[in-house]
């Protein structure tokens, strides 16, 4: 015999770890970070693992992989770039080891996709943000009232989320009612003031290495 040291009530058997956290931001930490071979042997990633600090999802994983070499060159700069914002939003701009990056707290963009052999659902890190410029971020948004399922807000906008590609964002309008000099009263379209702050539109990373 064996005492467990524990009492099984405490757990719930019906959680499912291997569920997709809902799409969000995280405030994580890596704490591991392995350097593997890919499938056909032709280049090398790092495989990811995150750890989710606080709130409803404490201590769940979200996994993530990025190329750092590969034979596509475009893969390759894609995990790269990937790498090195992760490494700024670490503050170590000039990462020389995936020890580095390690069991530092960061804040991190998950989103939910199909697996594209299971096409099973599966979370994804779009965006890495240091946990200073977020909080600092989060105190400066206007206020929102939404049920959240973490502590950390769900969205920011504007965000100063790090990703690994350079997108352009697109431009939105609003629609305005001025009055005219002349009844009856009409409206008419005007440009969107852009945000207040020096922060920038967030911008995802797409592509991911593949194991």
């Amino acid at each position: 015999m064996a005492n467990l040291g524990f009492s099984t009530q405490a757990y719930d058997p019906n959680i499912n770890l291997f569920t997709p956290i809902p799409a969000g931001d995280y405030l994580a930490m890596i704490d591991k970070a392995d350097v593997k071979m890919n499938k056909a042997g032709t280049g090398h990633y790092i495989a990811f693992s995150y750890i989710i600090l606080e709130g409803q999802y404490a201590e769940r994983r979200v996994f993530d992989n990025q190329n750092i070499s590969h034979p596509n060159q475009q893969a390759e700069n894609i995990g790269r770039r990937a790498i090195s914002a992760i490494g700024q939003a670490l503050g170590n701009p000039n990462v020389q080891d995936s020890d580095q990056l390690l069991n530092q707290p960061l804040v991190i963009k998950v989103t939910i996709r199909n697996n594209k052999q299971s096409n099973e659902p599966e979370n994804v890190i779009r965006g890495w943000l240091s946990k200073e410029n977020y909080q600092h971020a989060a105190s400066t948004a206007p206020q929102q009232t939404s049920n959240i399922v973490h502590q950390t807000p769900p969205t920011l906008q504007p965000s100063q989320f790090v990703s690994g590609n350079n997108q352009t964002q697109p431009t939105t309008t609003q629609h305005v009612a001025t009055p005219q000099q002349q009844p009856p009263i009409t409206t008419q379209q005007a440009p969107s003031n852009p945000p207040a702050g020096n922060f920038e539109q967030p911008v995802w990373n797409q592509s991911h290495a593949t194991a």
